[in-house]
């Protein structure tokens, strides 16, 4: 992530500020926005303006913005800074596999600069891991948690520190799993995907401790481990990664909230009507990008209170009771769609249960007058 003591910041919060379209800028008007002159090298030389970390720190402040350079004009001095290029991320699991994350430190990047420039650095990279476990505090985990990966499985990369962040940094698939002895095992990468745009970094890491049981159990785990995800916990962790992405005056608590709601609605959906301990009910739901606008949209209308007892629900609490819960106003129905559903503290859902609305108000007013015995 770019410091906000790097001469380029201004930059960087140039472009945050602007939508994610294409911008021609004259070198001029870099300088202007910088307040000081660029150096000779960039008006000429290519390799200035490369859309790499490696070497050009000062890259960031348009490569963490979103934007790539493109069309770099020596002779009218100017440049192109273009949107980059929307990853296809397969937020939803794939049913037949087994998912898996690497958590690794910089240095254990295969580009050893801790942050890879493109996507043919992590190919065919080598990680040494630790393999998944048969057992955690002496108690044996089911099969599908203490198997080996198999060829095609995917994978999430999480760099831990990287330039002063943590996060998701590449998607790949198995493309070669080798155990060298019980504790240490060489996998390799394919199909790797490369991550744009901002982690999941420290800060939030540390203001969610306690509150986010996914993010929690990654800041756990040991470096080089190699770990089994459930598939809610593959979807959550794309969903809070997209969500940080979005452009937004919303807080990192609600974003947070937000993407946990979006979790909850398309894990359900996505395990509709298959076994799982039993027979998942059956849920529908928009596409990711169209249900992530819904609550966004709904957080705004409903002004961040609860739509059963319209008090303030409360994503920066540490109390999971006030924290926002997406709740279907008929139970009957299984849509999370348009108006069939609103944000509410978990509390009133749970309380709410398979009662109607009005069931829930009639509920909630008793519960709000004195009782007999007050004095």
């Amino acid at each position: 992530m770019v410091s906000t003591r790097s001469k380029y910041f201004p930059l960087y919060e140039h472009l945050r500020a602007r939508p994610l379209t294409e911008w021609t800028a004259s070198f001029a008007e870099i300088e202007e926005i910088l307040g000081i002159p660029l150096p000779p090298s960039a008006r000429k030389h290519s390799a200035w303006w490369s859309n790499s970390r490696v070497g050009h720190d000062y890259a960031q402040s348009w490569l963490d913005a979103g934007f790539d350079t493109r069309r770099r004009d020596f002779v009218n001095e100017h440049v192109t800074f273009v949107p980059q290029a929307a990853v296809d991320l397969p937020i939803e699991p794939e049913v037949g596999r087994r998912h898996y994350l690497i958590k690794v430190n910089p240095e254990g990047c295969p580009d050893q600069d801790g942050d890879p420039a493109t996507a043919t650095v992590w190919e065919n990279g080598e990680f040494l891991v630790s393999p998944p476990r048969g057992s955690m505090d002496g108690q044996p985990l089911p099969p599908e948690q203490s198997e080996p990966p198999t060829e095609g499985d995917p994978v999430m990369v999480w760099v831990n520190g990287a330039q002063g962040e943590n996060g998701l940094a590449a998607i790949g698939r198995v493309a070669h799993y080798l155990p060298i002895s019980d504790d240490t095992a060489k996998i390799r990468l394919t199909g790797v995907q490369k991550l744009h745009g901002r982690r999941v970094d420290s800060d939030i890491l540390a203001e969610f401790h306690g509150r986010d049981e996914f993010l929690d159990e990654i800041k756990r785990d040991r470096t080089s481990k190699l770990r089994w995800v459930s598939e809610e916990m593959w979807i959550h962790l794309l969903v809070v990664r997209e969500t940080l992405n979005v452009r937004t005056r919303r807080s990192d608590a609600v974003r947070i909230g937000l993407a946990r709601v979006l979790t909850n609605i398309l894990s359900r959906t996505w395990a509709s009507g298959r076994s799982v301990v039993r027979v998942a009910p059956i849920r529908t739901t928009l596409p990711p990008k169209e249900l992530e606008a819904l609550l966004d949209r709904m957080w705004e209308e409903q002004q961040g209170l609860c739509g059963l007892c319209h008090q303030a629900i409360d994503e920066e609490s540490g109390n999971p009771m006030l924290r926002m819960s997406p709740d279907r106003i008929d139970s009957a129905d299984p849509r999370y769609v348009g108006e069939s559903f609103h944000l509410t503290h978990q509390a009133c859902n749970l309380a709410k249960n398979a009662a109607t609305t009005d069931q829930f108000d009639e509920w909630l007013l008793m519960v709000r007058q004195p009782s007999a015995s007050t004095p």
